[in-house]
């Protein structure tokens, strides 16, 4: 079963990962559309090297969708929240987006995604 995708907002209304997006070369663009696509299709069943979970107590719960584009790599991170109960439906909730640079994501970028996600779940 696959997944609701949401994109989450800031509280005055911003998109960051939709404006990320937005701001890539068109094959980018359509890349990273076409795996949260198999995101969205697929769901849980989704497995490395589309997906893979961020390590370390801190980031439970939190994932990241790779996306690779010729030379270029892309993390989007996102978490999962149970939408329905009595119909085992789930959303992927889209946090934060980059263009990889490192081989190593940048503890700024996690951080990022984490407070998105705190804040998401306070604001319920």
């Amino acid at each position: 079963m696959g997944y609701e995708i949401e994109f989450y907002k800031t509280e005055s209304g911003r998109n960051p990962v939709a404006e990320f997006i937005r701001s890539l070369q068109k094959k980018q663009y359509a890349r990273i559309v076409q795996d949260m696509t198999l995101l969205q299709t697929m769901g849980s069943d989704l497995h490395y090297p589309y997906v893979d979970f961020i390590r370390g107590d801190k980031y439970k719960g939190l994932m990241e969708l790779r996306t690779k584009q010729a030379n270029n790599i892309f993390r989007t991170f996102y978490f999962v929240v149970i939408k329905d109960e009595s119909e085992n439906s789930e959303k992927a909730v889209l946090l934060h987006a980059i263009q990889k640079k490192t081989d190593k994501t940048p503890k700024k970028e996690l951080e990022t995604a984490l407070a998105r996600m705190k804040d998401y779940k306070s604001r319920g």
